[in-house]
């Protein structure tokens, strides 16, 4: 037979969604020639169909289309390649017989729905050989993996016998009869298939993969993982699994609890670990959440037999290390309540929870951002509607300021950032917390405005005027005191007053207490509430040259915004009572 080399004698279309490998075949059956002669005439020799699935060379790609009359961009859409271009899969392998690490797919071999096989004439979709297709939406069934005539996965095409065979609906793998190596050639259109419930759990899970591949979403890998965990735990505790569980199970028939609870490659397990990773996902519902807490305790439950009260969040997070972030998150989340303070504060567990990710000079410009003693507005957001020592309340602002740097941070300890008296500090915090509530306010609110001054900053350098403003620093105008003094009708007295007002004028531009004597808290505290307004005003209007050079907007007061933090706020003011910005320190 004489073919013309422009092209060949016969069109024949590839149908919707086919493999490439599929439609070469189809054509040479057409032809009434194999595939490995249609592949040389087209100039390709010594190719195998099988392998152009994988990879197909841009000549390959443009000679084939013009010889068999067909559109280059189809004929690559109907290549593993484009689906590994849009990130659904890793890196593909060379070669069929090589597996990619996640979401392993079929390589040469495919898993096949029978009546669709009888209705399409042998011809094979390439999704039928993806890792995210377990079930034919048409048939409403699940795919078949294994040929009934060799017990194998069944081999799609051989090109030496392929070219004699009436179909490509049957199995071509060599298996040994009577001493002799020959074809399968079982008929797979009459292959039984488990049918599934129309509009079921499963048959939804199918057609939400279907909507992620078709997005080209890397959810799929989030899935993935998921699905995974969802098979080990019901390995492991199949009896405190979720209702919604023994549903799915029964879609499936029952048939999933096999010795390899990890393997997705059989198409009931991926059904089965797909469907539970799609609720476990799903935040928004009662099942999700169910699914998912359901993953995490069956985790701690075979952590080397340890509660999960004496669990730590490392150890917690081990078997999660592979997860994405999103997973790493909830995970963090659910053991919020059974952490310590500190430890909540650096995996940020009451407020977007995540692994520590800060390292030390992330956390010195944070320190450079907040004044030694939390804000008094903040304060106010944090501390219970009870009557306080100003002792305890100074106690709590300084290990507040201190909290804040733990936020996020990967080491907990930074020398330069920890307080003077930590034990004063720790008994602050016990007289304060007034409840498990209370105290998850204060984790959630310390996380979140670490988060905004990371994201947005301070109005004020404070670590620029720790270092420039000390007792040595500053003075007072002693004419405008004496002016003062005569206005307000007061006697100028000895030193000690000036002393308070330096005090109160450092304490204002270092935004909390200084150390400047008298060192008696009680005592700073009573006169600067008993002094007059008129002489707190000219402290908070003075400004020292070395305090703010020339052209510096370096504002003399302010603090981050109420909208910095969200949600519980404690027992203390609502966000829309506290002050915006105060000039006390």
């Amino acid at each position: 037979m004489t073919w013309a080399t422009d092209r060949l004698p016969i069109v024949l279309p590839p149908l919707p969604g086919e493999a490439l490998d599929s439609w070469i075949e189809a054509y040479a059956r057409r032809l009434r020639t194999s595939s490995t002669g249609l592949l040389r005439f087209l100039g390709l020799p010594g190719i195998a169909a099988r392998r152009l699935v994988f990879r197909l060379e841009e000549g390959d790609l443009k000679a084939l289309a013009r010889l068999a009359d067909a559109d280059a961009s189809e004929l690559d859409r109907m290549t593993l390649r484009s689906v590994a271009r849009s990130d659904l899969l890793p890196q593909l392998p060379q070669s069929g017989d090589e597996t990619a690490p996640v979401w392993r797919h079929l390589g040469r071999h495919s898993r096949f729905c029978p009546r669709c096989l009888a209705d399409n004439g042998g011809r094979w979709p390439l999704a039928w050989r993806l890792p995210f297709s377990f079930a034919c939406q048409q048939h409403q069934c699940l795919l078949v993996d294994h040929c009934p005539g060799c017990r194998d996965r069944p081999q799609l095409f051989t090109n030496q016998q392929l070219g004699r065979s009436t179909s490509g609906a049957h199995c071509m793998r060599l298996t040994l009869r009577d001493g002799r190596k020959t074809a399968c050639r079982h008929d797979l259109t009459q292959t039984p298939a488990q049918p599934l419930p129309p509009g079921g759990t499963l048959i939804a899970g199918q057609q939400h993969l279907d909507a992620l591949v078709q997005a080209g979403s890397p959810a799929l890998h989030h899935l993935y993982f998921l699905s995974r965990r969802c098979l080990r735990s019901l390995m492991l505790s199949p009896w405190a699994a979720p209702e919604a569980v023994g549903l799915a199970l029964r879609e499936c028939n029952g048939g999933l609890l096999s010795d390899s609870p990890h393997d997705l490659a059989d198409a009931g397990r991926l059904a089965m670990g797909t469907t539970l990773a799609i609720w476990a996902s799903d935040t928004a519902t009662a099942t999700g959440q169910a699914v998912f807490e359901w993953l995490i305790r069956t985790d701690q439950a075979h952590r080397l037999n340890v509660s999960a009260a004496n669990l730590s969040i490392d150890r917690r997070l081990l078997s999660w290390g592979r997860a994405s972030p999103e997973i790493v998150s909830r995970v963090i989340a659910d053991a919020d309540q059974e952490l310590p303070l500190d430890t909540r504060l650096r995996y940020r567990s009451a407020a977007h929870p995540r692994r520590p990710d800060l390292a030390d000079a992330d956390i010195r410009k944070r320190a450079d951002k907040i004044p030694t003693a939390l804000w008094p507005s903040w304060t106010l957001r944090l501390l219970p509607n009870t009557p306080i020592d100003p002792r305890t309340v100074d106690g709590f602002r300084r290990g507040c300021r201190s909290k804040l740097l733990l936020a996020g941070a990967k080491s907990q300890h930074h020398p330069w950032a920890q307080p003077s008296n930590r034990l004063i500090i720790k008994m602050a915090f016990r007289r304060v917390i007034a409840s498990t509530e209370h105290e998850t306010a204060i984790a959630s609110c310390l996380t979140q405005l670490a988060s905004h001054l990371d994201d947005e900053g301070s109005p004020i350098d404070y670590g620029r005027r720790r270092h420039l403003f000390t007792s040595e620093s500053i003075t007072l105008n002693l004419d405008e005191y004496t002016q003062l003094c005569r206005q307000q009708g007061w006697a100028r007295g000895g030193t000690g007053r000036i002393h308070m007002l330096r005090w109160m004028l450092l304490s204002f531009l270092l935004g909390t207490h200084a150390d400047l004597p008298p060192r008696n808290i009680h005592a700073r505290d009573q006169f600067r509430y008993q002094v007059p307004p008129l002489a707190a005003c000219s402290c908070r209007n003075r400004r020292p040259q070395t305090s703010l050079p020339t052209g510096s907007t370096n504002p003399c007061s302010g603090n981050p915004p109420p909208h910095g933090a969200t949600g519980p706020t404690g027992p203390g003011l609502p966000p829309n009572r506290s002050p915006t910005a105060t000039s006390t320190p």
